[in-house]
């Protein structure tokens, strides 16, 4: 099954206030679901890039969010079965609406 998340949100903004909004609604998700929990994150504002390492629901994943002057990309790894890879097929939509309001 090759199943990942990959989601573009389009943004007006100078790319320095969308990473700084990607971070603060990244800040606002932590700890807000039980299932998911963060193990790292690293923030190159060089390339301005967001990487997270986490669980979620059972499951190491790895997101990628790449801040561009017209859109937001994130990207994660892929499924390592059929019950991650519905999970995350599940979340995406949900993920791109939240990432959607939060560039607004």
């Amino acid at each position: 099954m090759s199943q990942s998340i990959h989601v573009i949100a389009p943004h007006n903004l100078p790319v320095d206030k969308a990473m700084g909004r990607v971070l603060a609604w990244l800040q606002a998700q932590d700890g807000s679901d039980s299932r998911v929990k963060s193990i790292s994150t690293n923030i190159d504002n060089v390339a301005h890039a967001i990487t997270l390492k986490l669980v979620a629901y059972g499951y190491p994943v790895t997101a990628t969010f790449t801040v561009n002057p017209s859109h937001v990309e994130l990207r994660t790894s892929e499924a390592t079965d059929v019950i991650e890879g519905a999970a995350m097929w599940f979340q995406q939509g949900r993920l791109q609406k939240q990432l959607n309001d939060a560039l607004k």
